[in-house]
């Protein structure tokens, strides 16, 4: 299970009483960044603000209280707005070797390959032809 972010705010001022009421509703949730930019507020725009997170599984329901306060918020979690990724992280994370490394360095280790492969394939074809 993982968090998924919802909101996005600049200041810990803002972005507590929106947490409060969702902890109260019994959502767990977590402000992700709060320290950073609470101590160095010129490093919000760096690390995006803080960033109201929540438990994949209460996505729904934390959507429909804060759309109920006024919020407007998109539909679709961060991880489908990126599917692929989303998709590719699921079925590699598992694998012997690579499963470790981040999601953009399995994919390479598993294009770069292919690539070659095609490419001596594509070579002996045009070998044989000539």
């Amino acid at each position: 299970m993982s968090y998924v972010t919802i909101l996005t705010f600049a200041n810990y001022l803002d972005a507590s009483p929106v947490k409060t009421r969702l902890e109260n509703e019994g959502i767990s949730c977590y402000l992700k960044d709060e320290h950073t930019v609470t101590a160095a507020p010129y490093l919000a725009n760096y690390v995006g603000g803080i960033k109201l997170q929540v438990w994949r599984d209460d996505y729904l329901k934390a959507i429909e209280l804060l759309e109920d306060a006024g919020y407007k918020i998109s539909k679709y979690p961060e991880y489908k707005q990126h599917g692929f990724w989303y998709w590719f992280n699921e079925r590699t994370r598992s694998l012997p070797l690579i499963g470790g490394q981040p999601v953009y360095f399995r994919f390479l280790y598993i294009l770069i390959p292919i690539c070659l492969l095609a490419i001596l394939l594509l070579l002996s074809i045009y070998d044989k032809g000539s």
